[in-house]
């Protein structure tokens, strides 16, 4: 995977891409298969979706993004509200001029996904792991991250995003990646994740939607996450054993499995 960066709004956004690397100008040729667009989740960066992006990248067109303020994007905070991350999303698209895609969002991205397909209809299909309409999180967890933008507390590097039994490695990969975004913008992530309540307009997305949970989600439980298939048009739902909110580090290949005969589904269903 190459990364590029493209200025959406101001901001020099980067990203990571599939196929040959190109003049930094010249944006890539998006042009085997799908195009796949992944969006990270609350203080993460493009880095998590590595070991997916490969794997799908032999049959498909891959970028992930780096929103603003996380990973190697310009930007000390983060935007406000899903909204804005969404019209960020679409400015990135809209500059590179790209195709239409295959929207890939996780937990917070998952919630951008949902806002972006409701305002465009250059989305082909989604696909959304660990989400919810309205997600709740604990009080608790918002002040252990506040206590550390304060300086009253260290980073924490905790087991709630993970299953029983997650190798120690993979652990320490996700940590790695904690770290390459500042506190104040996951913090700040965590409340425009909370304020996001997408229930009530959740008919307006019309494509198909895979709808993916971790059987030990404990950020978003698979019972939250199956509450939004009855609220959407073209949805179906595919639980991966042995996985927590961390699915694409944990269960790499059986995620991939999942998003490629999702993506191959699309097809079927338009030449039905």
């Amino acid at each position: 995977m190459y990364s590029k960066y493209v200025d959406a709004g101001g901001v020099a956004v980067s990203y990571l891409h599939s196929g040959p690397s190109t003049l930094p100008d010249v944006t890539p040729a998006f042009d085997r298969g799908e195009l796949l667009l992944f969006v990270h989740g609350a203080g993460g960066n493009a880095g998590s979706w590595r070991k997916v992006a490969a794997l799908l990248a032999e049959q498909h067109s891959v970028a992930a993004l780096d929103l603003p303020g996380h990973g190697r994007s310009g930007g000390v905070d983060g935007l406000a509200s899903v909204d804005e991350y969404a019209d960020l999303v679409a400015g990135v698209v809209e500059r590179l001029a790209l195709r239409p895609l295959v929207i890939v969002g996780k937990g917070m991205g998952a919630s951008i996904a949902l806002r972006y397909g409701m305002k465009r209809r250059d989305v082909r299909g989604l696909v959304l792991i660990g989400a919810a309409g309205r997600v709740e999180i604990l009080e608790a967890s918002l002040d252990a991250w506040r206590a550390v933008t304060q300086g009253r507390a260290p980073q924490p590097f905790s087991d709630e995003e993970f299953a029983p039994g997650t190798p120690f490695d993979v652990k320490r990969e996700a940590w790695a990646e904690q770290v390459k975004t500042d506190p104040r913008v996951r913090y700040g992530d965590l409340l425009a994740w909370r304020a996001a309540d997408l229930c009530e307009r959740l008919h307006e997305v019309r494509q198909p939607v895979l709808v993916v949970s971790g059987a030990d989600d404990r950020v978003v439980p698979a019972q939250l996450s199956q509450e939004l298939c009855p609220l959407l048009p073209n949805a179906r739902m595919e639980v991966i054993d042995n996985a927590g909110h961390a699915v694409e580090l944990e269960q790499s290949d059986a995620l991939a499995s999942r998003i490629r005969a999702f993506v191959g589904s699309i097809d079927l269903q338009e030449k039905a």
